[in-house]
């Protein structure tokens, strides 16, 4: 509790945004240097306006400190299979991912039924360097995994965070 005797709000707060799926997306265009036309959309995700969790490094944030990572992303993928039709079917969508939802078979079976709305040779997962991979095996495992179904995987701003150059060898 708060010395006002309130429980913590902000952790409710944000257990009220998973529960009424409360988050907007957008997509920020990545276009190539020479021409200007448009190469794919990095898909960002924004808690509900006008609030502290609008920040997307409150609402990540506060989603590792509970733990609920995957939870966050699964709403992420939901909004994404709707907000996707609005964008040209020509481009790339770039789609980031924690390394726990990543591995989880959870967030893989979530794909799979995305595929309708989400195809996947346009889907470029970018793995999210906010953790540390320590389990290159599943983290391997889960490359071939996406791969086979067709998507392309990347690591996320590689020059930053946690990263390691075994990371980005992997």
């Amino acid at each position: 509790k708060r010395p006002n005797g309130k429980l913590n709000e902000p952790v409710n707060q944000f257990h009220e945004i998973i529960r009424n799926h409360d988050i907007n997306m957008y997509f920020q265009p990545i276009v190539h240097m020479n021409s200007g036309e448009p190469f794919g959309y990095e898909a960002l995700l924004r808690g509900p306006a006008g609030t502290h969790f609008e920040s997307p490094v409150i609402l990540f944030g506060m989603a590792r400190r509970l733990d609920m990572e995957s939870e966050l992303d699964l709403l992420c993928l939901k909004e994404l299979q709707t907000a996707s039709r609005s964008i040209p079917d020509t481009g790339k969508i770039f789609f980031n991912v924690s390394p726990e939802s990543f591995f989880s078979p959870r967030f893989r079976e979530a794909w799979e039924r995305a595929t309708e709305d989400l195809h996947p040779e346009r889907m470029v997962l970018e793995v999210t360097r906010k953790r540390r991979i320590r389990e290159f095996a599943s983290f391997r495992s889960s490359i071939d995994h996406f791969r086979r179904k067709g998507f392309q995987v990347a690591v996320d701003d590689a020059k930053a965070g946690t990263l390691s150059l075994r990371t980005i060898l992997e």
